[in-house]
């Protein structure tokens, strides 16, 4: 279900398939989608979500055309991000679940929805 931004503002959308106003609020098998769209390139973009974290594997995909890696990592709670750059824009999706179990057994759904679904729509501000 389409959570809106939860009061974040344009550039986010949140999405999960319970009612809920932030991952830790799941059950046990819930799902919360992050969607974030920022004006940042390069580096700071490549590593949003992920800078000095232990990755417990990563998945390289084509997102609408554009190579990127999909990360799967367990700090807090588990999570999937892939972060990729196009047209001076960097596409943030993070995928926040409750266990490493769920995580796993929807890692191959997040890469297809990625991969085989979603496309790249045209900004509605300047790139910087």
């Amino acid at each position: 279900m389409d959570l809106g931004s939860l009061g974040a503002g344009d550039t986010e959308e949140y999405l999960s398939n319970e009612q809920v106003g932030s991952p830790i609020s799941l059950d046990a098998n819930g799902i919360f989608v992050a969607i974030s769209i920022h004006q940042i390139t390069g580096q700071t973009c490549a590593e949003h979500g992920i800078f000095n974290r232990a990755m417990d594997k990563q998945d390289a995909i084509v997102v609408d055309g554009t190579s990127s890696t999909l990360y799967a990592l367990s700090v807090d709670m588990p999570f999937m991000q892939l972060n990729v750059e196009r047209a001076g824009y960097c596409y943030m999706f993070s995928f926040v679940f409750t266990s490493l179990q769920i995580r796993d057994s929807d890692e191959n759904v997040a890469a297809q929805m990625l991969s085989r679904t979603f496309r790249f729509g045209q900004p509605t501000a300047p790139a910087p």
